[in-house]
This record gives structure tokens, C-alpha cells and sequence, in this order.
């Protein structure tokens, strides 16, 4: 006989919780399969097993052969009164006979079991998701709609489009009303019905075809709707919601053009990278996103496009009013197709399934239908315990074999976990780009530069003082230099900054490591901000002495190097210094003295002799006096390698030469750095030679290597503690 099973869904309307939880109740039509049943004859169980047929109601969780094998035994094998003194069979036995006697696909009961939930899952009702907007059935508007176009992302509320019957302003775009469907959808449909997941089937969206990594994200730039506790839209919209933001959640590192041309349509390539973060950067930016398990029998996978209604239409856009996409890629879409981001809000679903499992004894035919559904749209549970976050949660699929290592790991490459400064650098780097600064070297020279600035070492400190060019023609206007500091990573106040000299350089002052490495609570005599520097935003204020930066209660902080925490306006920055010899500050910088570089000193080539991989540096000569001016690093000169920076000479024969080391300096001293004469057997790091060195404070020292590859001697030192020396 066939029995038509219905039941009846009380509806009920339950109030937003949280942004990060909906409950959603969904009551679910039978599985489009004709349900066969029995007469009613009461199952017993037999030394042969269970005769007749049975019925396994009110089962709750996910589908699995294990839930029915314990379904059955408690609700029909133990339940059921035994003829037998001692049963042949166990509960599993005879439910796998009769598992695998009305499936012949299977040959055991774990796979029948399997093949059972499947086509319960597979045959279950599915509501199109053009449902949700009610705009058409070929998911125009919805591609539309996730590429950040249409009226709903595009329109902002207004008075100026329409007049009322009496001839006054009457409101339009006005997003609840217009988007009204998808509140409904939510209400109605989207509460009782597993929802079809756009990127399949006829007219698939692009934005989620395939999704290699099981995961979506959305992001959004705008906020067009006040009053709902979320973005900084507000009334009156004409005048406080044309261009407003969205609660900033993320850093946006960069967008690949070549990943958004799925969707947008674009044939476009390269990054467009944007620095910073929040109003120092791109501005806010909204990200949000839903991961799910490769198994499709798993929850997440099955309702999968419920997760993504609710996250993209119904809790962002009609909830928070958040549109708009990051140009250059959809506003939502598989994460390959999306922009790089430091971190992503994330949603889960949760729900309890009412299964009912039906056996015909008669005809050896096993059923099952979902009765009901109730889903809940909860913050992402991630590893260590870290929630509401996305990579957190991927990472946690990971772990549970849900995803494989390759999924978690393009992922990741889309979400850094981190900042944006690696994942940044690496996609430059793909398309053999760096961030740097082009200087006008007509006007420019560089002194200094790190990371992705660096071009040359740095100019040692004499060199860099040598280099400032003073203008004390006008008495009322004097100046003794302008250095200028690029800075590609700062935020835009701090991006340029012009330091003004007041005053001249004392002798004893080493000014290159005032500005490059200088950090404490005290001040150095001869650099004293507003007495012999001041801080200016463009090279003609710093010429002009015009329009000074001001510093928090009138006080320049000297832990900040170079900029002290001052601004424009007097306002506490923090976060903008560089130590050249630190990492974790801000990286890419450059600094500049107001000299063309043909007018200045100029570069001598040098050999870098590195027998420990360490040894760096630089040679500058004055042209108008000659006066050379060395930087050097290194492990030693020395041991039987030696590294350091060297400005060679070939020589034949007998030769004598003089030098005056005029004085030798360094950020960290030690008492053996070395500059001087050295005679070598040839350039190799084991060569052999002589040599004569001013130290840092041992004096004039004498030394050698006597063979190639041996160990050096030291023949002694004179006028230890002296500071410059003629050699």
C-alpha cells in the first residue's frame, strides 16, 4: 500500500540574535522517491533476526551507517520481543542482511548504509537560488549582484527622485523595500528548503564554479543603509550615506587582476597593491566568508548555498546594507578569485536532522526521507579556539581531514593569516615589480635606503654630512641642508618629510646616525628639534621655513627616529619610525640630501672581499678635494679568511703609499674595526698580506698573513685610543 505522510511547519518569526547568529528553521519535503511500505504486521525478532517491517523515526544528525545500525538496535532489535532463548544474530548481523539484501550494490552493510544516505541527501527538494532576489530564473541579476553591479549595490536612498501625492519628497531606493524578496526568501523558503548552489547547473555563476579550495569570500567597500548598528552611513542618506564605509574587519593587501577576469569578464593582468590599512591605506573594508568539507554528505557541503544567501544577501547586504566590490574583482566568489586580505569574519552552519528510515519486509525495499531541518548560522568555530575567522576555520577542516593540504594551502595564500607584507612583496615579485621611489637625481642624492629602497649601502657619516648643501646667502632664510625621507610604506602624512637644518653640523655631531639608527628619551646635543631641525611636508615649506610640523604637548619624542611622533598638525603618529639596524619597523626607506647627484661625491668602485659571507659596503670620493670616504662591514680581517669592503689598486714591483685616515666611526663600536692600507698577494679571501690599520680603539695595529691559506699574525699595536692617524 502507499500512505501519503505530511505534517504541518508552525512558522515562527525569531529576532536577529547577533550579526553571527540566525536561527533558521527549515521543514523539508520527502526525497522525490516513491516511499513503499508493508501492512501493518508488528516486526518481531526471531533466532533468525527481525521479521516484518519496522520503521526508524525521529532520527537526529547527520546520515551515517552508524546512526542507523544504532537506531535500529534501540528502536526495533532490542525493542522488539524476542521468540528465541538465545539469538543467532547480532543487532549489526541481521541489520546488514538486510541492508545489503534490498541494496544490490553494496556488499556490505557500512556501504548499503552509505548508498542509503546518499540518495536521501541527493534526492532531497532543492530551491533554486534565483528564488532568493525573485528576479529571473538565468541568474542574470544574481551575476550581476556578486560582481558588485546592479541597483541593489549601485543606488543610495534619496528624496531628490520622486515626489508623494501632495507634491513633496517621497523616498526611493530605499533597500529594505526594493531587496524586500530576500527578507521574505529568508522568512519563508530559505527557513524549510536546502537551497541550490549557484555555481552549477544551467547558467552556473562563474564567481563559484568548482571552488577548488572550499571556500567563498565576499568583501565589501561600501556602506548604504543607516540605523542598523553597522558602517557609518546615516541620515539624512543625501547628505551622510552618498560614499560610506563599512566596520573594517581586515587589512587589504593587494587584487590580482588576472584572478577577478573569472568573473568580471576583464582580460586584465598585474596587481594593483594597495599600502597601508584603513584610512592610511585602501580605506574600509568589509570581508566575510563560508568554508565546507569535501565530503558532500557533510552539513557544510549540503547547505553550503544556504551559508552563502545568508552571508552575502541576507545578514550583509539586507541586514547591514554593506554593497560594492573591490575593483578589479567580484564582490564575492570562490577565494581564488578574490583579493588578497590579512583576515576574513567567517559563518558556520549548525543543524539537527530529523531522518525517518522505512523497511518493507515484503518487498525487500529500504527508504528514507528528511522530515525536518534546523539550521543555525553561527561564528565559525576555528583551531585554538579562534572563531568568527575564516582562515581559522579553514585551517580547522584541515586538521579534521576535511580538506586536503593543497586546499588549505591555496587558501592561505589568499587569506595571509598574518599582515600583508610578505604575500605583497612575493606577488611583486611574480611579476618582477618592487616598491620603490624614482628621485629626481638633478636635484636629489641618495644617502640611504632598506628592503625594497636599498640601492647602495649607506653613506658613512661624514660622507653623509658632507653631502648636505647649505644656503646661508639669505641671512633671514638660512638653512645648512635638507634631507629628504621617502618612506613607501607609511601613511600618507609621513609618506614625504622634508628635515630642515637650522643650524650647522657641529664637528663631533654623527648626524647619519641621529637620523638612521638614534632611539632613546634623551636628546644630543647639536640635534635638537625647533632649535637645530625642523620637520616640513614639502621640499618649498622646507625651503621657505613655512608651515613646521608640530609635535604631542610640544614635545619631540626621540624614541621615534627622524619624526619623533609629530605630524602636520601637532596629532601623535606612532608607527612611522625606520632603525636601519631593526627589523619590524617600517622597511621600505630612503633618504635623500638636495644635491644633484653628478654634483655630488661620487661612487668608486670597490671589491667586496667576503670570506665569511657577511662583508659589505662603499667607497666615496670628493672630486673637488679627494678625500675618500669608506663604509665597511665584516666579520674580520683575519683567521685564515678574511671579509670586508676594499678600494683596490694593482700594483708591479716596490710601492709605498701614504694615507691619512682621517677618522674612523661606527654605529656599534668595537674595538677592532679596522680602516687603513693593506697589501695584498691577490683578491681571494685567503690571500696573502700585509697591512697597517687605524682601530677603534687599540690604536695603529700591524698584521699579516705570511702564506695564501695560512693562519694571520698580529705584530702588535701603537697609541692605543687614538682617532685618526697617518699610516
Amino acid at each position: 500500500t502507499k500512505r501519503k505522510h505530511s505534517h504541518t511547519a508552525t512558522q515562527t518569526h525569531t529576532p536577529l540574535l547577533s550579526r553571527h547568529r540566525i536561527i533558521m528553521r527549515l521543514f523539508v519535503a520527502s526525497a522525490l522517491l516513491t516511499l513503499h511500505f508493508a501492512p501493518k504486521a508488528r516486526a518481531q525478532t526471531t533466532c533468525d533476526g527481525v521479521s516484518g517491517p519496522f520503521t526508524l523515526s525521529d532520527i537526529t544528525g547527520q546520515c551515517t551507517y552508524d546512526l542507523l545500525l544504532e537506531e535500529y538496535t534501540s528502536q526495533v532489535f532490542d525493542a522488539m520481543g524476542s521468540t528465541c532463548a538465545e539469538n543467532k544474530l547480532s543487532a549489526k548481523e541481521d541489520f546488514d542482511a538486510k541492508l545489503v539484501g534490498a541494496i544490490s550494490d553494496a556488499t556490505t552493510g557500512e556501504e548499503a548504509g552509505d548508498i542509503l544516505c546518499k540518495a536521501m541527501y541527493d534526492n532531497a527538494v532543492q530551491v533554486p537560488f534565483t528564488n532568493a532576489a525573485d528576479k529571473g530564473t538565468d541568474l542574470n541579476f544574481e551575476q550581476m549582484f556578486y560582481n558588485g553591479r546592479g541597483e541593489w549595490q549601485e543606488e543610495v536612498e534619496t528624496l531628490y527622485e520622486a515626489k508623494d501625492e501632495n507634491g513633496g519628497k517621497a523616498v526611493t531606493s530605499r533597500l529594505r523595500e526594493d531587496a524586500r524578496k530576500v527578507g521574505e526568501f529568508y522568512r519563508a523558503d530559505g527557513q524549510y528548503s536546502r537551497v541550490s548552489w549557484p555555481g552549477e547547473g544551467t547558467n552556473a555563476l562563474p564567481n563559484f564554479d568548482s571552488c577548488p579550495s572550499n571556500a567563498a569570500m565576499c568583501c565589501w567597500p561600501k556602506d548604504r543603509q543607516a540605523n542598523d548598528n553597522n558602517g557609518n552611513c546615516a541620515k539624512p542618506y543625501d547628505e551622510n550615506c552618498v560614499d560610506n564605509d563599512p566596520a573594517d574587519n581586515t587589512d587589504l593587501c593587494f587584487v590580482d587582476l588576472e584572478r577577478g577576469n573569472a568573473s568580471t569578464g576583464v582580460d586584465s593582468t598585474g596587481p594593483i597593491v594597495y599600502s597601508g590599512d584603513n584610512n592610511d591605506g585602501e580605506g574600509s573594508i568589509h570581508c566575510h566568508g563560508l568554508a565546507w568539507s569535501n565530503d558532500i554528505n557533510d552539513k557544510t557541503a549540503r547547505y553550503k548555498a544556504n551559508n552563502l544567501f545568508f552571508v552575502s544577501m541576507y545578514d550583509h547586504m539586507y541586514q547591514r546594507g554593506y554593497v560594492k566590490n573591490v575593483p578589479g574583482a567580484p564582490m564575492c566568489g570562490c577565494v581564488e578569485q578574490m583579493p588578497t586580505v590579512s583576515r576574513s569574519d567567517c559563518t558556520q552552519v549548525d543543524l539537527t536532522e530529523t531522518i525517518t528510515i522505512t523497511y518493507d519486509a515484503e518487498n525487500t525495499i529500504f527508504n528514507s526521507k528528511l522530515t525536518a531541518v534546523h539550521v543555525d548560522f553561527n561564528a565559525c568555530r576555528g583551531i585554538n579556539n579562534r572563531n568568527n575567522d575564516l582562515w581559522a576555520y579553514i585551517a580547522k577542516l584541515y586538521y579534521q581531514k576535511d580538506i586536503t593540504r593543497e586546499q588549505f594551502g591555496e587558501a592561505g595564500r589568499i587569506i595571509t593569516n598574518t599582515n600583508c607584507f610578505e604575500a605583497t612583496n612575493h606577488e611583486l615579485n611574480k611579476h618582477s615589480l618592487t616598491p620603490g621611489y624614482d628621485h629626481d637625481v638633478d636635484e636629489w642624492t641618495r644617502v640611504a635606503g632598506r628592503e625594497s629602497m636599498y640601492l647602495l649601502d649607506p653613506h658613512g657619516h661624514m660622507a653623509f654630512t658632507r653631502s648636505l648643501v647649505p644656503n646661508i646667502d639669505d641671512p633671514t632664510n638660512a638653512h645648512y641642508g635638507i634631507i629628504y625621507r621617502a618612506c613607501q610604506s607609511c601613511i600618507p602624512t609621513h609618506k614625504k618629510i622634508f628635515y630642515r637644518r637650522k643650524t650647522p653640523v657641529p664637528d663631533g655631531l654623527n648626524l647619519q646616525y641621529q637620523v638612521l639608527y638614534y632611539s632613546s628619551s634623551s636628546r644630543v646635543t647639536g640635534n635638537f628639534w625647533d632649535v637645530d631641525f625642523s620637520l616640513h611636508s614639502t621640499y618649498e615649506d622646507a625651503l621657505n621655513n613655512v608651515n613646521p610640523w608640530k609635535c604631542p604637548n610640544n614635545s619631540f619624542n626621540y624614541h621615534y627616529t627622524f619624526y619623533g611622533r609629530c605630524s602636520p598638525d601637532g596629532t601623535g603618529v606612532n608607527n612611522q619610525h625606520s632603525r636601519f639596524h631593526v627589523a619590524g619597523e617600517r622597511n621600505d626607506v630612503a633618504y635623500f640630501v638636495n644635491k644633484p647627484e653628478d654634483d655630488g661625491l661620487q661612487i668608486e668602485p670597490t671589491n667586496i672581499i667576503k670570506g665569511r659571507e657577511y662583508a659589505s659596503g662603499m667607497a666615496l670620493k670628493d672630486p673637488t678635494d679627494g678625500t675618500i670616504y669608506m663604509t665597511g662591514a665584516g666579520r674580520e680581517i683575519g683567521w685564515v679568511r678574511d671579509d670586508f669592503n676594499y678600494l683596490s689598486e694593482e700594483v708591479d714591483g716596490d710601492h709605498t703609499a701614504i694615507v691619512h685616515v682621517g677618522s674612523i666611526s661606527v654605529p656599534q663600536p668595537h674595538a677592532w674595526s679596522k680602516s687603513g692600507i693593506i697589501f695584498r698577494s691577490g683578491l681571494e679571501s685567503n690571500a696573502a698580506y700585509y697591512g697597517l690599520f687605524l682601530t677603534g680603539s687599540n690604536g695603529v695595529c700591524f698584521q699579516g698573513r705570511m702564506y695564501v691559506g695560512s693562519y694571520y699574525s698580529h705584530f702588535g699595536c701603537v697609541q692605543a685610543g687614538i682617532k685618526e692617524a697617518w699610516i
